[in-house]
């Protein structure tokens, strides 16, 4: 089987081996080929010239759109270990947060505004802000991916030790611990 990755180290590539691991495959038993963008994933996937690959959400909707199929849903939750799953995370150093409580609570709870925003609103309200900017992508698919993500949000902001779990799992860390990991995050923006 040959897998497309967007290039080594990527996403892409860390989801493709996570796969693997948690199916029993190993990796040398199949072949990554790095292609580049998710666009260049979709055409080498209609071409033949990969057999699948491990896309973000959007172009992997828009690849269904198109014809593939969908194996796997993270966001449906195919894969345990996988959700919850810290996906976007805000940081800075300890020294600027110390300098600049101000702009960094600022940052934090506007981003923490955005995302209950996100789960007060319709699918069909989100994707009409969202239009202008994703203007190549098909509505229809907009609204299919804004209708997958909404039910990931992260309505408290925090990371738990479940998702730092998930994440070492994902990453096949076994030097860092859960308390380390937890140990870089602080949820003091949120609350003071």
């Amino acid at each position: 089987m040959t897998l497309g990755i967007t290039q080594p180290g990527a996403m892409t590539d860390q989801h493709i081996r996570f796969l693997l691991r948690k199916g029993g495959v190993d990796v040398k038993d199949v072949k990554l080929v790095a292609i580049g963008s998710a666009q260049a994933l979709i055409t080498a996937l209609e071409t033949k010239q990969i057999d699948g690959f491990a896309i973000s959400l959007g172009p992997d909707r828009t690849a269904v759109s198109r014809g593939a199929v969908m194996w796997v849903d993270n966001l449906r939750g195919d894969v345990a270990g996988l959700s919850p799953f810290p996906m976007v995370n805000i940081y800075t150093t300890k020294r600027y947060a110390a300098a600049n409580p101000q702009i960094v609570r600022k940052l934090v709870r506007a981003t923490q505004k955005a995302v209950l925003d996100m789960h007060a609103k319709s699918p069909e309200e989100i994707a009409k802000v969202l239009q202008a900017r994703y203007s190549t992508m098909d509505p229809a698919v907009l609204l299919l991916s804004i209708r997958a993500f909404k039910p990931a949000l992260n309505l408290e902001g925090n990371v738990s030790p479940e998702m730092a779990d998930n994440l070492l799992t994902f990453e096949g860390t076994t030097d860092i611990t859960r308390a380390k990991f937890l140990s870089f995050y602080s949820d003091k923006f949120l609350k003071d």
